[in-house]
């Protein structure tokens, strides 16, 4: 619940589904190699977690969005597209709900002046 923060998620959730939408397409793309290529990205994404590195976009939303959009399941099934609009969805709304928050907990701690 803190704006602080929400660069940082949003950031996250953007390179975790970025990151399993590669995982779809890069094998499409180049063939055997897709997959070898995706293996270099994910061990280069678990270093700059483990160093500390690229804190804003390597995060736990981006292991947690990764690690969702890479069950075979979501995989087979899932468009991407779609995906990408949903998650820009729940961003605004949150945003909008956190901000909502924050303006009734301003307007409930000014105080009321009775005539």
């Amino acid at each position: 619940m803190r704006f602080e923060r929400l660069a940082s998620c949003i950031t996250g959730a953007l390179v975790g589904l970025l990151l399993a939408y590669l995982l779809f397409a890069l094998p499409t793309w180049l063939g055997e190699t897709g997959g070898a290529v995706f293996l270099g990205l994910i061990l280069a994404l678990i270093y700059c977690q483990i160093m500390g590195w690229l804190a804003v976009a390597v995060n736990m939303m981006a292991m947690l969005f990764l690690a969702v959009g890479t069950i075979p399941s979501v995989q087979s099934g899932a468009d991407f597209a779609g995906v990408f609009v949903a998650l820009i969805l729940g961003i605004l709304y949150f945003v909008g709900l956190l901000w909502a928050a924050k303006w009734l907990k301003q307007r409930k701690a000014r105080p009321s002046i009775a005539p």
